[in-house]
């Protein structure tokens, strides 16, 4: 009894001290700089401030802090989870250090709570708002690598700027000054070209405590554009897990979008440090579903970070479930109790606009390229068979998506319209914006200042094509998908801005579901595509697949440089801008990737003069596509070739090659994907198919198994959405969580 009475005693005396204290500010709170963050800060840099709380009671005060953001994206790192001695004696008192990176114009805001015994107190809210000093038609800056928000003496830090040219033409600086700390490399001092970014890095190794200010000013004939990084410089070493967003959620999204996230966790000290997890958490309704692919999540349980740079990331999908002002997603790097990194990404959520009347397609662009998109225009402006986007608004900068920095908030485009059924969207890369010609997927456009497709013209192969049917009526969408039929140049993800039907959600037909998709949503059997192609386990050399630049042949089989960006593979001897691609005769060589090319391509290419090596390179003949299939089936009177059984050309024939479908006799082939959640079975599988095209198709089908691939690849590859009383929308994102695609 005697126990308890004093267990009691100390209970009540605690609580009457506590709040004793609550009158006296019993944890003191102070803040670096007073002021806070500036009133006024700019997209790209980096600023921070730092908390120092107190405990001014003659005991130990547990503290944990609790914190709400919105706006742009913030890295905390919170010494203050834990217990603090009492007043006057060591370890009473404990920092927190925020750091923020604005991605858009718009108000940031961040509140700290403190929790001690029966106290809750908010700190005051600190305030900015973030301006933009870069101009759309020119120079554009970010700090790629930013500093953590807490810096020690005695170490060293790498630090990036980042500089792309958004314009027409080369820029040259006339200056770049560098200020706070030793550049390493410098690209920015040659002529800066519409295309590729140029990178000022280096390190900082801080010599004394305080806040310190880190910049790159980029100077030229059109203005100047500057970017900061801070840092709060301490003695000591405290913390060594510096967290960043480097994939962050957009300025802007709309609900049911499919937004990835990408989060690093890197560690600054010289010896290793242990994350004993990762969550992530959203302050809205939102389905957040992690990646379990050992190539993109690597912040396993437990993971022991080397030290001097050892990193892990973590990728996450995003789908917005309910309209909210700002939605928040955080992930925090945790050990035991103790939270070790906490970074936050923020994004306003959009309804859809007017889908009782209009479509809206929304591309988002995380490239590291810039992409111009392209609707295939069959017909003119304001009819289901033109592009779109409107005469107004069809300068390149309209077209244009500006590519992905580190750090950056992803490009974006919104385009509402009533109708379209044409039924093909691309993605163009590598554009010369003088000529109105670009690399891979290039259309002849109707001009200069006009760069929409001429009717009629299709894009150039090989080329990613994104298929749906939009017609101007509610609750009547048709089929949706992303094929690479006709090769491919650029990964892509296509999903309808809805939900899953729960109750259908092993089926691909489910409205909501997402075509080319890097992480599928928790408890679906569809798989992820890592758009990552290993052509050669077809069993051929891979070089038969892979799309170079042209230029002459050279007859490789391998002996490129894939580190410095060169392949072995097929291109053109040489290609004129804006003229077809399929009067130039084809040759093996090393050259830039441009995509791959499906075997069917080369029905077109039988003669050996039109091979650089002759009949060495031949791949028509390689594959036999010339070859008859006696015994199957008859074409107009002709027996069936291999290629027949690619491209299943004939759509009244008799044969034995069977499909999905009774009826689809002319699908030559299938195959039951397991991967796929197929809705439908392959009735009877072709051997012939089976050996000759499935290899062939197969290392397609494992990089995204969501991807139509081969023809009537339907049960495996293709989604509708039909929502009564609205016209569906959809987002569209190019290089989902950064997959280029390249070969492995």
């Amino acid at each position: 009894m005697r126990n308890y009475f004093l267990i009691l005693i100390f209970f009540l005396y605690s609580l009457f001290a506590f709040n004793a204290y609550a009158g006296e500010n019993p944890i003191e709170w102070s803040l670096s700089p007073a002021s806070g963050f500036p009133a006024q800060t700019n997209v790209g840099s980096t600023y921070v401030v730092t908390y120092t709380l107190t405990n001014n009671m003659p005991f130990a005060s547990p503290l944990t802090i609790t914190r709400t953001y919105t706006g742009g994206n913030y890295v905390v790192t919170n010494e203050c989870n834990g217990t603090l001695a009492p007043k006057g004696q060591p370890n009473s008192s404990c920092l927190v250090h925020i750091s923020l990176q604005p991605i858009g114009a718009r108000q940031n805001n961040i509140t700290l709570t403190m929790a001690y015994g029966n106290n809750r107190v908010p700190l005051p809210q600190l305030s900015t708002t973030s301006v933009s000093n870069d101009i759309k038609e020119g120079v554009v800056g970010h700090v790629t690598s930013p500093l953590p928000a807490v810096t020690y003496t005695g170490n060293s830090y790498t630090v990036a700027f980042s500089f792309a040219n958004n314009g027409t033409l080369p820029v040259t600086a006339t200056v770049v000054n560098i200020s706070g700390f030793t550049a390493t490399t410098n690209t920015c001092l040659s002529p800066l070209t519409p295309m590729t970014p140029c990178v000022v890095s280096g390190t900082y190794t801080p010599a004394s405590t305080g806040s310190a200010v880190l910049s790159v000013t980029y100077v030229y004939s059109g203005g100047s554009v500057q970017k900061i990084t801070q840092t709060d410089v301490r003695s000591g070493r405290n913390t060594c897990l510096h967290g960043q967003a480097v994939l962050p959620l957009p300025i802007t999204s709309f609900i049911y979008a499919d937004n990835v996230v990408k989060y690093t966790f890197t560690n600054n000290c010289n010896t290793s440090q242990t994350i004993g997890a990762v969550t992530v958490v959203s302050d809205g309704s939102a389905l957040l579903t992690k990646s379990t692919n050992s190539n993109f999540t690597t912040c396993t349980p437990n993971i022991s970070l080397s030290g001097n740079g050892g990193n892990c990331s973590v990728l996450v999908s995003v789908v917005p479930t309910a309209v909210n002002s700002d939605l928040s997603v955080t992930a925090e790097a945790s050990l035991g109790s103790t939270v070790l990194s906490s970074i936050t990404t923020s994004s306003m959520i959009n309804a859809i606009p007017s889908p009782s009347s209009d479509h809206t397609i929304y591309f988002v662009n995380q490239c590291d390229e810039k992409v111009w998109y392209e609707f295939a225009n069959n017909g003119a402006y304001g009819t289901p068979q033109g592009d779109p986007t409107p005469p107004s608004e069809r300068g390149f900068l309209n077209y244009q998506m500006s590519g992905q920095l580190t750090g950056a908030a992803p490009s974006t485009k919104t385009l509402t319209f009533p109708a379209y059924i044409n039924g093909a969207i691309y993605g163009r890369t590598k554009c010369d914006t003088t000529l109105g010609y670009c690399k891979t997927a290039n259309c002849t456009i109707n001009s200069p200042t006009d760069w929409s497709c001429q009717q009629g013209v299709g894009a150039q192969t090989p080329a990613t094509i994104i298929e749906e049917y939009m017609p101007n009526a509610t609750d009547s969408d048709g089929v949706y998908d992303i094929s690479v039929i006709n090769g491919f140049n650029i990964a892509a993800e296509m999903k309808s801005l809805a939900l899953i039907n729960p109750n259908n959600n092993v089926f691909t037909q489910a409205c909501g579901q997402a075509a080319g998709a890097v992480i599928q949503p928790t408890g679906s059997i569809l798989g992820n595509a890592t758009w990552s192609f290993n052509p050669a386990t077809s069993g051929d050399s891979a070089s038969n697949f892979i799309w170079v630049s042209e230029g002459a042949y050279d007859n490789c089989v391998s002996g490129c440089d894939p580190a410095n960006g060169s392949y072995c593979g097929i291109g053109f001897n040489s290609i004129a801008p804006g003229t077809g691609a399929g009067t130039q005769p084809l040759n093996k060589r090393c050259g830039a990737f441009r995509g791959y090319f499906q075997v069917q391509i080369y029905e077109t290419y039988p003669n050996d003069n039109e091979w650089g090596g002759g009949a060495a390179n031949n791949l028509y003949t390689y594959y036999q596509l010339g070859n008859t299939l006696t015994g199957y089936c008859t074409i107009g009177g002709s027996t069936a070739s291999v290629y027949d059984i690619y491209a299943c050309p004939n759509l009244g024939q008799t044969c034995l090659l069977t499909g999905y479908n009774a009826g689809h006799v002319q699908a030559c082939g299938c195959i039951n994907y397991s991967f796929t959640g197929s809705a439908s079975t392959c009735l009877s599988p072709n051997p012939d198919w089976i050996n000759r095209v499935y290899p062939r198709v197969s290392w397609l089908k494992t990089a995204a198994p969501t991807a139509y691939t081969y023809q009537y690849d339907d049960p495996s590859s293709s989604f509708t959405c039909q929502i009564a009383g609205q016209k569906t929308s959809y987002q569209i994102t190019y290089c989902p969580a950064g997959q280029k695609g390249l070969p492995v």
